[in-house]
């Protein structure tokens, strides 16, 4: 389950990356595909600090012996 999180925005970043390069920068859609690319980086990192939270939680309720 977490896999598919993760892999949802990065599939997306990495398309919005391959768009970038063969668009104009000077094209105003090329300001659309980078704040995209900054919408889906954020997603990313919210997934990822929400993961680390949850493993945090479940090595705190488990410790090592």
């Amino acid at each position: 389950m977490q896999s598919h999180l993760v892999r949802a925005p990065l599939t997306s970043i990495m398309g919005l990356i391959y768009l970038a390069k063969e668009t104009d920068k000077n094209e105003e859609s090329f300001e659309e595909i980078l704040d995209m690319l900054s919408e889906s980086a954020e997603e990313l990192d919210k997934i990822i600090l929400d993961i680390a939270h949850k493993t945090e939680k479940l090595q705190i309720k488990s410790p090592r012996n």
